[in-house]
């Protein structure tokens, strides 16, 4: 007995509890059938069978660009909801395989929108609600927004101009003073303030707030603001977010951001031809900041030829008096 109680004391035993304790532990793999399970769609013949709601996705193993029924899309949603259609999820997509190979042509900004275009002119996509992957704007081009510093006088101005446009969720506009309290816990209780408790701060006015320190050197003084908008959603929620949205095919971020903000704010705000004063990336988005560029006045710039013209006119009136 005695001889067997020391050949235990003398053995080694090593223990398996833990994975840091032992480097060649191995936690057991677990099948997860949801991830497994493969996307099955139907393939279709024509665009027109996708519908007027279609997501774009490039696939890299066949090298070609598919085009799927986006039902799940907000907008498609609200559509049913609206016209009392019923909600069809059914999968649907059709191929297309570009003569060039995809990846080659995004290594080119020119050639990338002239393709997208070609896209669009080629399946008539002009009338459809596009949506690109995740995927695919990390390819392309990504999303973008604005940030628009004006002056306390300027955001007086656009504020008397704005009026809510048909089809936009965006009833208001506003200013929020930039300084040293320009964070995030000091605005949402402004904005709740202002708005109620339940509204909240868009993921555009999140991406802003997070990296003020990539664009504070764009503020010149105490006496800027930075300009923001109320949206309004028709299940009743609101959120406080700043102008910016998904890019089109065939436009570049820049072109996005300043198309958006022209639409949620009022026509020719930003003029398309100017250019921004600072630019960041973040979160794959865009983020363009314009200050100096913005119109506030009733007529937009006028070009040298428009004031040429004028000139005539008004010389002309005179000889005939």
């Amino acid at each position: 007995m005695s001889s067997i109680v020391r050949d235990l004391n003398n053995l080694e035993i090593k223990k398996f509890t833990h994975k840091s304790k032992n480097k060649n532990y191995k936690k057991p793999y677990k099948r997860n059938s949801k991830k497994s399970s493969q996307f099955v769609a139907e393939v279709v013949d024509s665009i027109d069978k996708l519908g007027d709601y279609i997501r774009i996705e490039y696939d890299r193993s066949t090298q070609s660009i598919k085009l799927f029924r986006d039902w799940k899309c907000w907008a498609y949603k609200n559509y049913c909801k609206s016209n009392n259609i019923k909600f069809d999820n059914s999968d649907k997509v059709f191929i297309f395989n570009p003569e060039s190979q995809f990846h080659k042509i995004c290594e080119n900004k020119d050639k990338l929108l002239k393709f997208e275009s070609f896209i669009v002119e080629k399946f008539n996509l002009k009338e459809k609600n596009v949506r690109m992957s995740g995927q695919y704007l990390k390819m392309t081009e990504n999303n973008a927004l604005t940030l628009n510093l004006l002056t306390t006088d300027q955001m007086s101005e656009i504020r008397k101009k704005f009026v809510k446009k048909k089809g936009e969720d965006v009833t208001d506009v506003f200013g929020l003073t930039i300084n040293d309290d320009f964070k995030f816990r000091i605005i949402e209780h402004i904005i709740k303030k202002l708005y109620g408790e339940s509204v909240k701060i868009g993921h555009h006015l999140r991406v802003a707030i997070k990296n003020f320190s990539k664009w504070k050197h764009s503020v010149d003084n105490n006496d800027t603001m930075l300009l923001v908008i109320l949206e309004e959603y028709p299940d009743g929620n609101k959120e406080v977010n700043i102008p910016g949205g998904k890019r089109e095919l065939g436009e570049s971020s820049l072109q996005a951001g300043i198309r958006e903000t022209n639409e949620e704010v009022f026509s020719k705000f930003i003029n398309c031809n100017d250019k921004p004063y600072f630019k960041f990336c973040c979160e794959n988005m865009d983020s363009f900041v314009f200050k100096s560029s913005i119109n506030t006045t009733e007529d937009q710039k006028v070009s040298s030829k428009d004031n040429i013209l004028d000139e005539i006119k008004d010389n002309l009136l005179k000889l005939k008096i």
